[in-house]
């Protein structure tokens, strides 16, 4: 299996970058922007001039946005063949072995949370944010022609990982708000939503059960009270059947996303052969200017909240091992 990933791996190098030549000088100068503008983000979360919320708001923003704008511009301008695909299966022999080895992990090892352990594990170290780090690499190295790659990687991400963690860690995000949600703030609940968005697995948000809200009625609390005839029959039947199975709504809602909608118009597009229109070009161009700089921001403010100091080294070892090696 491993030396299927290599070879695999090994042919769609030869096959895409076939005859370039990379200057590794150029790289250099790459990284340093990249690294700049990183920096940058967790000087300002530092000095507080950005917070936490504000990183997320705009994380928000780019992944409802800028992202899904980039993921359909090039997917849709590439020709849809098997040799443009390779990327794809590419990532998911990367997932797939990354958590084999997870699993062997668990099971082999005697730890107290086996599905806690493999779930923090799964978290270190399968996301890897192609679309802010390795397209600007991708773009000066290689070349245009290329940016469908990490667009193509990062669907790994969206398609396969967020809904397969988003089903594992329900449960387990589902106790832990309940032994803390007494003492949390309404807004603080209900922005767990934006996970929906912003390219990470749900966490599921527990909604107040229906005999608490029968007693604030009794007790005089609620405010306002509806008084149409028809409420109850207007009533959607969907939201009952959420409260049934919030774990299958939280999985379909991790799925039904504006990354994952715009990469099957970009494919559909793709296939029909098109030319794509200039003013959706430079539309979807300018899209892809605004989500690298601002998502990098925004790992940054993100690292300054998610320090390194204070972990334990050798779990700390493991994960950048299987992350950048593996």
């Amino acid at each position: 299996f491993f030396n299927l990933q290599s070879n695999f791996f090994k042919y769609q190098c030869l096959t895409k970058f076939k005859m370039v030549k990379i200057d590794y000088l150029e790289a250099i100068q790459v990284e340093v922007c990249v690294v700049v503008i990183v920096a940058l983000g967790y000087l300002c979360g530092g000095i507080k001039m950005f917070t936490v919320n504000e990183a997320f708001s705009m994380r928000r923003t780019i992944f409802l946005i800028a992202v899904p704008g980039l993921i359909f511009r090039e997917i849709a301008i590439h020709k849809l063949s098997l040799e443009n695909w390779h990327p794809l299966f590419n990532g998911i022999l990367v997932q797939i072995t990354i958590h084999i080895i997870y699993v062997l992990i668990v099971f082999i090892f005697r730890l107290k949370d086996k599905k806690q352990a493999l779930i923090s594990m799964l978290y270190s170290t399968s996301y890897v944010n192609f679309i802010f780090f390795g397209y600007p690499v991708v773009q000066i190295l290689f070349g245009n022609q290329y940016l469908h790659i990490p667009a193509i990687q990062a669907l790994v991400t969206h398609f396969f990982c967020i809904p397969i963690h988003t089903f594992l860690s329900f449960d387990e995000r589902e106790r832990s708000e309940d032994e803390s949600i007494s003492g949390e703030d309404v807004d603080d609940i209900t922005n767990a939503t934006i996970d929906k968005a912003n390219g990470l697995p749900i966490h599921p948000v527990d909604n107040e059960p229906a005999e608490n809200n029968d007693t604030q009625n009794e007790n005089g609390s609620i405010d306002e009270v509806v008084t149409e005839e028809n409420y109850e029959e207007t009533e959607p039947i969907e939201e009952k059947s959420k409260e049934k199975h919030p774990k299958m709504w939280a999985v379909l809602w991790s799925i039904i996303t504006p990354v994952n909608v715009c990469a099957i118009l970009g494919i559909i597009w793709s296939a029909t052969g098109l030319k794509m229109p200039v003013f959706l070009d430079d539309f979807t161009n300018d899209l892809e200017k605004a989500a690298l700089a601002s998502g990098l921001f925004t790992c940054g403010i993100f690292m300054w909240e998610h320090p390194f100091f204070g972990c334990n080294i050798v779990k700390l070892l493991l994960a950048l091992f299987v992350h950048f090696v593996i």
